[in-house]
């Protein structure tokens, strides 16, 4: 069931006091951009914003954190923590590929 957080977001952010934020409308899709080689012999990045972190590290900060970590593929998901004031962890915790999927 698809989520509108949109709204959701401007709440929050209302309740914190800050001014409502103005959203980006893009109107036509990105241009398609076929790999150049096989998926196999790519390398590939995963840029999330769920707030995960790989326990021994430090955890992100509730407000205007804008660090990033790095967590290697082979982490057992078991070392994997999350915190973020803007959703709740309950299923993230429960399993973590919901917002940083890593098994196949």
């Amino acid at each position: 069931m698809p989520v509108d957080y949109i709204p959701r977001i401007q709440e929050k952010y209302a309740q914190e006091g800050f001014a409502s934020y103005r959203w980006v409308v893009n109107t036509t899709p990105p241009p398609w951009q076929p790999l150049r080689q096989p998926l196999t012999a790519s390398r590939l990045g995963l840029v999330a914003s769920g707030g995960i972190y790989r326990s021994g590290q430090v955890a992100f900060h509730y407000k205007d954190d804008t660090s990033f970590r790095v967590i290697p593929t082979d982490v057992d998901v078991a070392e994997l923590r999350m915190t973020h004031f803007a959703y709740d962890l309950t299923d993230a915790r429960r399993d973590p590929n919901v917002v940083f999927p890593l098994a196949t």
